[in-house]
């Protein structure tokens, strides 16, 4: 199991473990693919003494090595070159110019890259890598396809799902037998025979109930559709006056039933009054700033409350069980330690274990924590202490009333500074102090003063510090 360290830093609230990484790497590619494929990969490092200072313009001596199926697998190439860095300490090479390189089937499992470097130009190597080649390198799997042998055999589609499936030569032939050019005046008379057309009836219209009676007596109606019709004959106007008053005048009188009544569980706009059971209300419900002590809050008063209380506890910052003391800030509604957690106890006192054999911490599935190059003196009060998963599962690794920040802590923190493309540079410190140059786009705006401390990897190699920070 392959333990990485996380460098942490601890928050009070809610916070996230996104991982924000400035990062120097070697660069592995294959030549463009056109025409026919190359069998050569470029290789690019930054190659740097034990001060971790660039080697420039130095001849270098470098053993490079395929393995097959894992970091510690079968070695099925190897060469060896002595090129000379450029002046920022730059290497290029081309690995693949001897025998063997050729024949590596690319795609019958997965390949790593083993790198030894001689910084005196020798083959004392005493600067060792591995990594897993991707997806670039197989580019050369291509090869494969630059010849095509055998024969293929093209048939036609057969589309059983279209109508065209249905038509027979005899359609065909009825088609032929249609007279004219395709201007309207094919003969289609033996194709429509015995059609009788009849008026429809529209049974359901209320038009179906009117009678021969009923047109004459419309008919008898003077004057043309102007207003003027004569309907005397259907309804005097004095008829239909007596008829709304004799209406009128059978309403029975029963005002004397009909009383205000007021719902006992209706909630009045005035004077006191108390209401058993729960209620829910719908809209805005408006409630004056407190001032007694048995008045109700708004929302806006208790959130304005908690960011007080949250500037209180930033300003006083946190101690851990060491009796280390932090600096702490506030950035929107969260708080945050604003330096590197250090301590080398849990919070109940339990010491943490102490690995500083890199191979024994490689294989770890047990709790423990080391420092950058086993040196806490150098770095261990600016960078803090690396501590692997495990640690950080306990759940008891940060001061009392402090956590590691979740996934969503984290997604809340940087939408807050504007998204991830430009949160990283708001919580960096800036300056080259403790990052490389250039450092560009830290502002470190929200003193969250983020430091790369670095990550710890097997074979004693603790790279990362000045550019790596993992959260």
């Amino acid at each position: 199991m392959r333990q990485k360290l996380l460098k942490l830093l601890i928050i009070k609230e809610r916070q996230t473990m996104k991982q924000l990484f400035t990062i120097v790497a070697a660069v592995l590619f294959t030549a463009g693919v056109f025409a026919q494929t190359p069998q050569k990969m470029s290789y690019q490092a930054v190659i740097r003494n034990g001060s971790n200072t660039p080697v420039t313009n130095t001849q270098i001596g470098m053993q490079i090595s395929i393995l097959q199926g894992s970091v510690s697998g079968t070695v099925v190439y190897t060469e060896t070159q002595t090129p000379t860095t450029n002046a920022n300490g730059l290497v290029s090479i081309e690995i693949g110019g001897e025998t063997g390189f050729s024949s590596i089937d690319w795609a019958s499992d997965i390949y790593f890259i083993k790198t030894e470097t001689d910084p005196t130009g020798g083959t004392d190597y005493t600067i060792t890598g591995t990594s897993q080649l991707l997806s670039v390198p197989y580019a050369l799997h291509s090869k494969t396809a630059e010849n095509l042998t055998g024969t293929i055999t093209e048939t036609d589609p057969v589309y059983a799902g279209s109508q065209a499936v249905n038509i027979t030569a005899t359609d065909i032939t009825n088609l032929g037998n249609l007279s004219g050019i395709n201007s309207g005046d094919q003969d289609l008379s033996g194709f429509l025979t015995g059609y009788t057309e009849t008026d429809p009836v529209y049974t359901l219209s209320e038009a179906s109930n009117i009678t021969a009676t009923d047109i004459t007596n419309l008919g008898n109606l003077s004057g043309i559709n102007t207003g003027d019709q004569d309907l005397s004959s259907l309804a005097p106007t004095t008829a239909l006056a007596d008829s709304t008053a004799q209406l009128r005048s059978e309403i029975p009188d029963v005002s004397g039933f009909i009383t205000t009544e007021t719902d006992p569980n209706a909630v009045l706009l005035t004077n006191n009054q108390t209401i058993a059971g729960d209620k829910t209300f719908t809209g805005i419900v408006t409630v004056p700033e407190p001032v007694n002590p048995t008045d109700a809050a708004t929302k806006a008063y208790v959130d304005e409350l908690r960011i007080m209380v949250l500037d209180l506890i930033a300003e006083s910052g946190v101690t851990d069980i060491d009796n280390n003391h932090y600096e702490a800030v506030r950035i929107g509604s969260q708080l945050w330690m604003a330096e590197n957690l250090k301590t080398t106890r849990y919070n109940d006192g339990t010491p943490i274990p102490l690995v500083t054999d890199s191979l024994e911490w490689d294989n770890l599935v047990t709790p423990a924590y080391c420092w950058y190059r086993n040196d806490p003196v150098t770095y261990g009060e600016t960078y803090g202490a690396l501590y692997n998963l495990h640690v950080v599962s306990t759940g008891i690794l940060c001061p009392s009333g402090w956590h590691v920040p979740s996934d969503a802590e984290w997604t809340v923190l940087s939408d807050y500074l504007g998204g991830e493309s430009v949160a990283g540079g708001k919580l960096k410190e800036a300056g080259t102090t403790h990052w490389y140059t250039p450092n560009a786009g830290a502002t470190n705006e929200t003193g969250f003063t983020a430091l790369p401390g670095g990550i710890r990897e097997a074979a004693n190699s603790t790279p990362g510090l000045y550019c790596y920070e993992s959260f």
